[in-house]
């Protein structure tokens, strides 16, 4: 079973936070790749690496979009964006204003 957790690190760390998932990323790709036998001989282990394989690039799914959540949300942080400008009052509150 997988559970998703939280922790806080400072800013300046999500760089290096979001290289590590991508590493770690790249080491799983690399594992699976050489899982991608097509040993017609032995389909028993075949289809156990097959599954393997599926079940990593869950997880590797998973790491992938947390990259980008954390990117993103790092992204809002270091590069603001100006406040939306608020929106125009509309008839009836000019009325009231006058």
């Amino acid at each position: 079973m997988r559970v998703k957790i939280t922790r806080t690190v400072d800013v300046e760390e999500v760089p290096s936070v979001v290289e590590k998932i991508a590493a770690d990323c790249r080491q799983l790709l690399q594992l699976q790749a050489s899982r991608m036998n097509t040993a017609m001989h032995d389909i028993p282990k075949m289809v156990e690496n097959l599954n393997h394989v599926l079940l990593d690039l869950a997880l590797l799914q998973e790491k992938i979009r947390d990259m980008i959540n954390i990117a993103v949300g790092w992204d809002g942080v270091v590069n603001p964006q100006p406040d939306a400008p608020a929106t125009p009052p509309s008839a009836e509150e000019k009325d009231e204003q006058v």
